[in-house]
């Protein structure tokens, strides 16, 4: 039976840029991983998908994002992982137990990652946050990924830019993916 419409990577590549061909950091059941894009998971088992999309992606540093957050240091590492050749970052959490100004500080840090061309998947527990710095927002269910959400929104984004992203991830968890 012939597919009707356009999978999610086709939306965005026509979305960014229709003469931009997409490339694959790695595609996995339900998720194609382009390069050069920030992927927030959010849901129930994020920590063991990030840890399988980590080991499927090449040339990834897992990096611990409570810790960096907290020191002020996840740019800084992401910086100079790029310098030696790492091509993608497996972030967990980085707004975890973290002050005010360390989580405004990982926002910033997050969503100036594409600048460095580094494909970055997060785990993240709060869907706002989410959807201020990822490109996509993707549900997770039982560690598997069920829905991504693009965020078409220009950054820096506003609570109000990313209001029906959070919608639809929120009452996609809520009713058990």
């Amino acid at each position: 039976m012939p597919r009707l419409g356009l999978t999610p990577d086709q939306i965005m590549v026509n979305t960014w840029c229709s003469d931009r061909v997409p490339r694959y950091a790695t595609t996995l059941p339900g998720l194609n991983v382009l390069v050069g894009e920030t992927l927030a998971l959010v849901g129930d088992g994020t920590a063991a998908l990030l840890d399988h999309i980590a080991g499927e992606l090449d040339d990834c540093l897992p990096v611990e994002g409570a810790v960096a957050a907290a020191g002020g240091t996840l740019r800084i590492q992401a910086v100079q992982a790029a310098r030696v050749g790492v091509r993608a970052l497996a972030i967990t959490d980085p707004f975890a137990g973290v002050g005010d100004p360390a989580v405004a500080l990982a926002l910033a840090d997050l969503a100036g990652l594409a600048d460095l061309g580094l494909t970055t998947v997060v785990s993240v527990a709060d869907v706002t946050l989410a959807a201020l710095f990822a490109d996509r927002v993707v549900v997770v269910s039982d560690a598997r990924p069920q829905v991504a959400y693009p965020v078409l929104a220009p950054t820096p984004r506003a609570v109000v830019d990313v209001r029906p992203i959070t919608e639809r991830v929120t009452a996609r968890l809520a009713v058990g993916v």
